[in-house]
């Protein structure tokens, strides 16, 4: 119906277009008809904005209206309507096709145009000329007379031209609604005959008028027209002609006087047709009377009745022009049948009413049974026929008995006859069922009162078990003298009784079993007081406790004698009581002992103490001092002596007494003899992170962080290189944007590693610099500049970032630096902690130390916690606080790894129990909400764009975790599009599986050397990530005590570390290391271990390998490095073939050596062959002399840079010293 649709709105359109009418004026559409319901239809009229009006119902609108309309006619009310023509009206002429054989030329002339105003009248004149004869035939010319040059008035139509003295021409009434009479409908058409002699005009004059109804009527008057006098002569007819007239006024009156013939006959025949149809309707319902009256009358009347009804019917069908007395004598038949129907419904009405009250007889005699019955009897089959009984209790209920037959009434009278049987079958079984259930009760009271419970007479709660067992007997006896008792209540009053006397018997079992088992107890803890008096040598007892346990015993063995049949819980509390007091007793005499070891602990320490007092150089301790100190000592020893029945705390008292003495003592050495320590030498400590850079120094016993750059502590690890410059730090880090293709940051993740490590592979992703693999195993930083394209070893950026550590540590200490400690990550491998060594060499320090970052922390962590006095530790080594053991979890998570190492710490000696990691940091949290927005957005970021993405979603991962929420900032600012794929709920979601990691990790640290949660007693937290609120909340809730450092803690326990392998001086602290890896040997696919995991360090391992040969010639031999889901070859070597142990077999020894850094050395040594073993490495020997060379020339652009940072920072400071003159001024 689409098409339909179409034209609809294609007539709208049109309604707009015949007017200059506006779409926007139209308020609301009006819908009429009933098929203006259709949705599409509605949904096609509002696509312009139109409101529908449904307050009008759409069929009976047009009704009301017409209804209104005439009621204001008939009230002449004063309104006024407007109505305008529909159609277009118009006349056309031609020449009759009869009389003319010429193609006939239509002409049109509008007489009312569309849309105009009601009622409306006017006239047309058509004109007619005669051609002359120099035209080969005579020819009539049509049209408009001021074509002749007549002068009339009027509206006149185009002319036409007829080459004939005589014709008969047609004039037609036409309608069109637009299409400019393209098609058209013919109304009227009339017919002008004439001849033309001596005339040469003819007019044709037509009036019309259309009436408010639409009604159109024309009239047509043919005139002549003389040429000479230029007038009209009016000698034809005048017709009148209506549009489509219909019937004529004759053919009406002709109709009305006909009908007046046939009006008696139409009333008898409504008589009759009614007669008809009184009979056919009472016969129907007799039908349906006799249809509903199955179940009120005996099928055989209904099957008469039904025979007597269908013959009058088949009559009316065969007699359809029957008169009315004939079909008023059948209308009086069925009324007698209808009496007869009537009759017999009140017969069989009589008879069903007969039959429901005998079947209600039946029902009161069924209950009263079933109500004797419910007190004697107690069973399923009653249950069953009171459900039967109910079934017919509810027909009559549900009033179906008014509507029933004698046969249905029949069958429930059958139905409850079957139930009295029923139950008086039951009865019967139920009085047999009873008896022998009295039988077998009275035959079970019998046997249970002879003996009821034997075996158990001498115990004491026999009587009450008794009691409760007579009462239930009592109890069955009553139910068996009961006529009324049922055959259930006699069988569960049996079964009740047996249950009792089960019960009791296990009761009572179970109290002489543990009337036994408690007076085993009470024995026990009198041969255990017993034992204490037995007691000889050391543990024999005083006095005065043996004769306490003596009495309880006594007590013990009177009590058992006089309650020979006491209850179980009475021996169970008696053994209680025995055994507290004989823990009461055992308590006493170990508080007895401790007071003894207390006091001799005193004594001893008093003692000890005077001695060494005795020993002490005179230097140091003047006589004054020492006799004040032995005065006090020895007050102690009299107090000691004096009091021997002393307290435990007292005692402890003194004890501490004797401590404070000790501490004053050496509180006066200090005094008497302060020694200088007087040195200038400094060590120097570096934290070489992922993303920034520390220098720590220690000197004189105290450490300080030095400024890396102006004002700052920290130096981002930036290093940028243009042309022949070198940039190193937070410039580097600032113009990163402008200058991205040629910054290197995160070098730190590159260095150590393959082209086909999975971590490199991973990580190149989101760097912005370019990256060379066409070396194997080697990975090469590419810097294009203007007129060369250099590359840069992962090491050679590293040692650029040392030369500026380097330059700004010799200028703050005014001397050469060599020495350095410098941090790793504790899960740094042997090719990494090379590199990083490499890089440092490459730097210009001669003598280079690593140390994990996680032991670099307890470093600073032990020195905070010792250095308590207010002086140099250094300088008074007996100063010292000596640290209790205990276990300590350092936790390092920095930009590009997390370290996790469990630490014992006793008496300063600091041992590192076990070292885990994983291989990504806080900076792997940022990536994940990048790749968040990235797979989101699914937009290629260039170079540029992907930095600067990753710097701001680093901030806003910072925002989340202070404040939960994302919040733009002038400085940072999210794109648009990117803001709804970074909050908090997309953090946890994302980063949640890098939490898990971190918690699998630690569980396994603890797990691999079998400790425990509650063995940690502190819990060391250092770098930016491992203190993400989700992380900190953990550690909180599993752990007692938490402490977190600063990112400068590592770098100070590098110094310190640097100092304390260095100098015996601060040797106070003692450290050991662990390995993280384990170490293998293979040679033809035979594997030996030869260092494991947690060995400590430095270590030194030689191992001995066997193997069989195949033929004498040389063997590879692999040295493998094992780690957490990591195996690498780190060296390889080739033994020769040597004189075999025995057949077919030879056998080598491997020398390896693993330092304090964790950097491997390998030696093969046989026979024949002894050589060092060169470990794989991504910077060889001689690559290594070359790049220190290189990096001379680094190091002078690096110099420059800094001085002219230096050069920046004091111009910006004399500004700033200037601009606070002048505004003091």
């Amino acid at each position: 119906c689409h098409d339909l649709y179409l034209n609809i709105h294609e007539f709208v359109e049109r309604v707009f277009e015949d007017t200059d009418v506006n779409k926007n004026q139209v308020k609301e559409i009006i819908l009429v008809g009933g098929s203006t319901r259709l949705k599409s239809l509605e949904k096609l009229l509002t696509g312009d904005g139109w409101v529908l009006n449904k307050r009008l119902n759409v069929d009976e609108a047009v009704a009301r209206g017409a209804a209104i309309f005439a009621n204001m006619i008939r009230l002449s009310r004063p309104i006024v309507i407007h109505e305008v023509t529909p159609f277009r009206y118009a006349l056309t002429a031609f020449v009759d096709r009869e009389k003319n054989t010429n193609k006939n030329v239509n002409n049109v002339t509008v007489i009312v145009d569309r849309n105009v105003a009601l009622p409306k009248s006017g006239n047309c004149l058509l004109a007619m000329k005669y051609l002359n004869s120099k035209k080969p035939k005579n020819s009539i010319t049509f049209g408009h007379p001021n074509k002749f040059n007549l002068k009339n008035e009027g509206s006149f139509s185009n002319g036409y031209e007829k080459h004939d003295s005589s014709f008969s021409f047609n004039i037609n009434v036409v309608i069109d609604d637009r299409n400019k009479f393209l098609k058209y409908e013919e109304l009227l058409k009339f017919q002008v005959t004439h001849s033309w002699k001596n005339i040469h005009y003819f007019l044709v004059d037509v009036n019309f008028e259309i009436n408010c109804n639409g009604i159109c009527k024309f009239e047509v008057t043919p005139k002549e027209y003389n040429d000479v006098v230029n007038s009209p002569i009016c000698n034809s007819k005048h017709v009148t002609v209506q549009l489509n007239p219909g019937l004529s006024i004759d053919e009406i009156a002709l109709m009305k006087s006909n009908f007046s013939k046939y009006e008696a006959e139409v009333e008898c025949e409504k008589k009759r047709v009614l007669c008809k149809n009184i009979l056919q309707s009472r016969l129907f319902k007799m039908k349906h009377c006799l249809k509903n009256a199955i179940k009120l009358m005996d099928k055989h009347y209904i099957l008469v009745f039904n025979d007597k009804i269908q013959a009058i019917s088949d009559w009316v069908d065969r007699n359809s022009k029957a008169s009315n007395d004939e079909l008023e004598e059948k209308i009086k038949d069925a009324e007698n049948i209808k009496q007869q129907i009537e009759k017999c419904k009140a017969e069989y009405k009589k008879k069903v009413d007969q039959k429901i009250e005998e079947l209600k007889n039946v029902l009161t005699k069924i209950n009263n049974n079933m109500t004797l019955a419910k007190s004697t009897i107690n069973s399923e089959e009653l249950n069953v026929i009171e459900n039967e009984l109910n079934v017919i209790q509810n027909w009559f209920s549900d009033s179906q008995c008014t509507q029933t037959s004698v046969s249905d009434v029949d069958e429930k009278i059958t139905y409850a006859t079957n139930i009295i049987v029923k139950l008086n079958q039951l009865q019967l079984k139920e009085d047999q069922l009873r008896k022998d259930a009295r039988i077998k009760l009275t035959k079970v009271i019998e046997k249970i009162e002879e003996n009821p419970f034997p075996g158990f007479e001498h115990l004491q709660c026999y009587g009450q078990y008794c009691y409760k067992l007579n009462l239930k007997i009592r109890e069955a006896k009553e139910i068996i003298k009961n006529t009324a008792s049922t055959s259930t209540s006699i069988c569960e009053s049996k079964i009740n009784l047996l249950r009792l006397i089960e019960e009791s018997e296990h009761a009572l079992t179970n109290e002489e079993h543990c009337r036994q088992e408690s007076k085993v107890t009470v024995n026990e803890a009198v041969k255990q007081l017993e034992q204490l008096i037995l007691s000889k040598g050391t543990k024999r007892l005083s006095p005065k406790f043996e004769q306490r346990v003596k009495d309880l015993i006594d007590n013990a063995a009177k009590w058992l004698d006089q309650h020979t049949s006491a209850l179980s819980t009475e021996y169970a509390e008696y053994a209680k009581y025995l055994s507290q007091e004989y823990y009461a007793v055992q308590e006493e005499i170990n508080q007895d002992n401790l007071r003894v070891w207390k006091r001799r602990e005193l004594y001893d320490k008093v003692i000890n103490f005077l001695k060494m007092l005795d020993g002490v150089n005179k230097n140091n301790l003047n006589d004054k001092q020492i006799s004040l100190i032995k005065v006090s000592a020895n007050g102690i020893l009299d107090w000691h002596r004096d009091n021997v029945d002393a307290a435990i705390v007292q005692i402890e008292e003194k004890i501490n007494e004797v401590k404070n003495l000790e501490q004053r003592r050496l509180i006066i050495i200090n005094e008497n003899d302060v020694k200088t320590f007087d040195t200038d030498k400094a060590f120097v400590g570096i934290d070489l992170g992922t993303s920034k850079c520390f220098l720590a120094v220690f000197r004189n016993s105290k450490w300080e962080i030095v400024n890396l750059e102006s004002q700052q502590s920290r130096m981002p690890s930036y290093v940028a290189i243009t042309g022949d410059k070198i940039i190193v730090g937070s410039e580097a880090k600032n113009n990163a944007t402008q200058n991205i293709a040629k910054t290197i940051y995160n070098c730190k993740r590159l260095i150590g590693r393959s082209v086909t490590d999975s971590t490199y592979l991973k990580e190149k992703a989101y760097l912005t610099y370019v990256i060379s693999e066409l070396q194997p195993n080697k990975i090469k930083l590419f810097v294009e500049n203007q007129k060369t394209k250099e590359s840069y070893s992962p090491e050679q950026i590293t040692a650029m970032l040392l030369m500026k550590i380097k330059n700004v540590a010799e200028e703050f200490l005014k001397q050469e630096i060599n020495m350095v400690t410098i941090s790793v990550p504790s899960m740094f491998n042997n090719a990494q902690r090379l590199a990083t060594k490499n890089a440092a060499l490459i730097a210009g320090f001669t003598n280079v130390s690593l140390l994990n970052d996680t032991l670099a922390v307890t470093l600073k962590y032990v020195w905070d916690k010792i250095d308590i006095v207010p002086r140099k530790i250094c300088e008074q080594p007996s100063t010292v606080v000596q640290i209790e053991g205990e276990i300590i979890l350092v936790v390092s998570i920095g930009a590009g790894f997390s370290s996790f190492s469990l630490i014992e710490l006793k008496k300063n000696n600091v041992e590192v129990i076990n070292h885990c990691g994983l291989d990504f940091g806080g900076n792997e949290f940022d990536r994940c909400l990048y790749d968040n927005v990235d797979m989101n957005l699914k937009h290629k970021f260039d170079k540029k764009e992907k930095y600067e993405l990753l710097l701001k979603v680093e901030n806003r991962k910072k925002e989340l975790e202070k404040f939960g929420v994302v919040i733009d900032t002038p400085a940072v600012t999210l794109p648009d599009d990117s803001k709804e794929f970074i909050c908090i709920k997309d953090y946890d979601s994302q980063c949640g599986h890098l939490y898990e990691l971190v918690v699998q990790k630690l569980r396994e640290l603890f797990v691999e050397v079998n400790r425990k949660r509650f063995q940690i007693k502190e819990v060391l937290l250092v770098g930016e990530s491992s203190k993400l609120k989700r992380l900190k909340k953990f550690f909180n809730d599993n752990f007692a005590k938490v402490k977190e450092f600063d990112d400068k803690s590592i770098a100070v326990g590098c110094a310190l570390h640097s100092a304390i392998s260095q100098h015996e001086q601060f040797r106070i602290i003692r450290f050991s290391d662990v390995c993280s890896y384990k170490y293998a040997t293979e040679c033809k696919r035979n594997e030996a271990i030869v260092l494991d995991k947690r060995s400590k360090l430095p270590t030194n391992v030689y191992n001995s390998i066997k193997a069989y040969m195949d033929f004498a010639h040389e063997y590879p031999t692999f040295l493998l490095e094992y780690g957490d889901n990591y195996r690498s070859v780190i060296a390889e070597t080739t033994i020769e073939s040597v004189e075999p142990v025995r057949m077919n077999q030879t056998a080598f020894k491997l020398y390896l050596e693993v330092d304090s850094s964790g950097i491997i050395s390998f030696l093969n040594e046989n026979d024949k062959v002894k050589e060092e073993i060169h470990v794989k490495s991504s910077v060889r020997g001689t690559e290594l002399g070359q790049l220190q060379e290189k990096a001379e020339k680094h190091r002078m652009s690096i110099l420059k840079d800094v001085e002219i940072a230096k050069e920046r920072e004091l111009l910006s400071e004399s500004i700033e010293f200037n601009q606070r003159s002048l505004d003091k001024f």
